[in-house]
């Protein structure tokens, strides 16, 4: 007759065991969150006097919700491209802007780069109709001027 009841309280503890990992997605971080949530409840944890809120916060102590687990806060992205992202936002290219008027402004804000190093940026921003290029017309004597603008 022991045996039944130790048999039916282990299957208690696996019900609640899944019932506390029954929100986790990912299936091997659910076997490994499982595998420790019913070894806490097997160890005496799980006492009769404790109420049943006192329990299951200890569980829910040892799992970690996915949406926690994946919610870290992503570093903001950096490099050429998302500073132009972050001129485009910021309207810099209401107005048409030069190549060496862009060099600038991005020097202004620490980011030092050659204008070579804003080319492909500048035109994959065009091929994602953020930005439009176009050619000015020559003041006397000088070559024309490539110019971006939002789209």
């Amino acid at each position: 007759m022991k045996t039944k009841n130790t048999l039916r309280e282990y299957g208690d503890l696996v019900s609640e065991a899944e019932k506390a990992v029954a929100n986790v997605k990912d299936p091997k971080l659910r076997e490994i969150a499982f595998s420790q949530v019913l070894s806490h409840l097997l160890s005496g944890n799980k006492t009769d006097s404790e109420p049943e809120s006192k329990r299951r916060s200890a569980v829910r102590k040892l799992v970690v919700p996915e949406a926690k687990a994946h919610s870290a806060s992503k570093p903001k992205a950096s490099g050429p491209k998302a500073w132009l992202r972050d001129l485009i936002d910021e309207d810099f290219f209401k107005k048409p802007q030069s190549l060496r008027q862009v060099v600038e402004e991005l020097g202004n804000r620490s980011h030092h780069l050659p204008q070579t190093a804003l080319t492909s940026p500048l035109e994959a921003l065009c091929h994602e109709k953020l930005l439009r290029r176009k050619k000015m017309p020559p003041a006397e004597g000088k070559a024309p001027v490539y110019h971006w603008s939002n789209w």
